[in-house]
């Protein structure tokens, strides 16, 4: 018999964790005349718009504007054109390396303040990246991997 996915996070706790992510980003970047929110992967970006979403019922929080990262790295000086303060998001951070390619390319528009954001944490940075603000964290072997799944009303991770 194969061995199924183990489900770290279910749908409720994906939701419950992306809301605390949203009100920690308003508390590090309060005051903030706007923000970008950066998704670095395709799943990164489906939760941003979550993120989104639930960013838009915080009262008197500024404006946040979500780009995809795959969308916008041929010209992020015209893309992020006057965003200041940022937010770096992913689903999964592994090695940190494609964390680490983001913010080199972001450090060259001198933005005031980032801030990198993940769902899971797996603790293996081989890169210089320390998220700031972290939904949930598991340590697992290199043979182990998180995959988040983002079925249209059924959000889940697993380890497998």
């Amino acid at each position: 018999m194969k061995n199924l996915p183990d489900v770290i996070l279910n749908h409720q706790q994906i939701h419950d964790i992306l809301h605390r992510i949203a009100y920690q980003i308003w508390e590090e970047l309060y005051g903030s005349p706007s923000v970008a929110l950066v998704g670095v992967s395709e799943r990164a970006c489906r939760l941003s718009s979550h993120l989104y979403r639930i960013w838009q019922r915080f009262e008197g929080a500024p404006p946040l504007r979500v780009f995809s990262y795959d969308t916008i790295k041929s010209d992020m000086a015209l893309a992020l054109n006057g965003h200041r303060h940022m937010v770096l998001f992913d689903d999964v951070i592994n090695t940190g390396a494609t964390m680490f390619e983001v913010m080199g390319r972001v450090a060259l528009l001198r933005p005031e303040r980032v801030v990198i954001t993940v769902l899971v944490n797996r603790d293996h940075l081989l890169f210089p990246v320390h998220p700031e603000i972290v939904g949930h964290t598991l340590s697992t072997t290199y043979q182990e991997h998180i995959y988040v799944k983002l079925d249209k009303d059924n959000y889940h991770a697993v380890l497998a």
